[in-house]
């Protein structure tokens, strides 16, 4: 090889490598139920780059009130892509024909200390009246005391539970559940995904329900609230279970709006076969009981206090 063919050969290799060392990944959607797929599909990644990025992007779309006001409603959305269950875990998982719900619940507590209760050992001590069974195992060697400071930012567990699906069918579920810490341009934030391990069945009266797949994935983050807010008549529900008439709860309600605390993003799809129960029925029950469960674990959280925890 001539040394002319020899510089050009080398400065060819070089410029290749420089173009793949400059070249970004692809980007992440910049629309929220996209979003919520994508962070789903990322969430257990090796590397933070991309599953970063769409958390970034899901809380600058949040920071719109407006937008915000849309989601604490809660709706439903559409199924998650082939791509997002492929790679869970060995089986052979689809999320054809799946229907989703998503809701935005709002905490006055910090996303540490919603983490540190979420991953508390006792847990089910917390969920206990909304269980017949509930027990959740960590994987061996797990340091939740090093997960809650952030030390370490994974965590997964298995858990085996007996619970009323919807507040109304009876029903055995095994779910594999993971929480993972990630750094953003907008603080740390908690993923919280978990999906059905085997297809579950369960029966009351006419009502007969066929669960082969369900997805969930949850994203905490910080919020430091917002000025001239004010919650609108149709989020009365949004401060689930709170006690009170329709105007203390729109006060209760804009106060969280207007005082820091955490946004706490839920999205749940179910492969389903119901009979004997509308899907809107179904679905609308699933938003409230979301709701609802947000709002008991920030009661328990201000009555017991998670620094009170044994971590």
């Amino acid at each position: 090889m001539t040394l002319s063919r020899l510089t050009m050969t080398l400065a060819l290799l070089v410029s290749l490598m420089l173009t793949g060392a400059c070249s970004e990944p692809p980007g992440a959607p910049s629309e929220y139920e996209d979003l919520l797929a994508y962070v789903f599909e990322h969430a257990g990644d090796e590397d933070d780059e991309a599953l970063a990025a769409g958390l970034e992007n899901l809380h600058a779309w949040l920071q719109d009130s407006s937008r915000l006001e849309s989601v604490l409603e809660g709706y439903v959305i559409d199924a998650l892509p082939e791509s997002a269950v492929s790679g869970l875990d060995d089986q052979d998982r689809t999320a054809a024909g799946a229907r989703g719900m998503t809701v935005v619940t709002l905490s006055p507590h910090s996303t540490s200390d919603l983490a540190t209760t979420l991953t508390w050992e006792r847990f089910d001590e917390i969920v206990s009246a909304n269980f017949t069974k509930y027990i959740r195992t960590f994987d061996e060697g797990t340091d939740l005391a090093c997960f809650q400071t952030t030390e370490c930012t994974w965590a997964q567990a298995t858990s085996d539970t007996e619970s009323k699906w919807v507040g109304i069918v009876e029903m055995e579920t095994g779910y594999t559940i993971q929480f993972r810490w990630v750094s953003t341009s907008a603080g740390w934030m908690l993923v919280h995904r978990f999906w059905l391990n085997d297809p579950a069945h369960g029966e009351f009266g006419e009502i007969s329900v066929d669960m082969t797949n369900n997805y969930y994935i949850g994203v905490t983050m910080g919020e430091s609230g917002r000025e001239g807010v004010e919650a609108s008549e149709a989020n009365l529900g949004v401060a689930g279970g709170f006690v009170g008439g329709g105007e203390d709860r729109l006060r209760y309600l804009e106060n969280l709006l207007t005082s820091p605390g955490s946004l706490r993003v839920h999205a749940n799809w179910f492969q389903v076969d119901v009979t004997g129960l509308d899907s809107s029925v179904m679905l609308n029950g699933l938003i409230d009981s979301t709701q609802k469960d947000a709002n008991h674990l920030d009661s328990w959280i201000t009555e017991n206090g998670a620094a009170e925890l044994g971590f």
